[in-house]
């Protein structure tokens, strides 16, 4: 919708074009950065759980 109207007002000839992209691309970094805030913001890492195998569990496993 912004990105819309920049590009309506450089048609019309209200903004000038090195405006229009100026706006366009600020709004494009302010967009990616909004969109990293949740992993930036996490306080405590994930953990993954994980279960340790033996060798020996995967070789009887292949042997049925």
């Amino acid at each position: 919708m912004f990105n819309g109207s920049l590009i309506g007002l450089g048609l019309l000839g209200i903004i000038p074009p090195t405006t229009t992209s100026l706006l366009h691309n600020l709004s494009t970094m302010l967009f990616g950065l909004r969109s990293t805030k949740s992993i930036i913001g996490e306080d405590e890492p994930k953990t993954i759980d994980t279960q340790v195998v033996s060798d020996d569990a995967l070789i009887g496993e292949a042997a049925k």
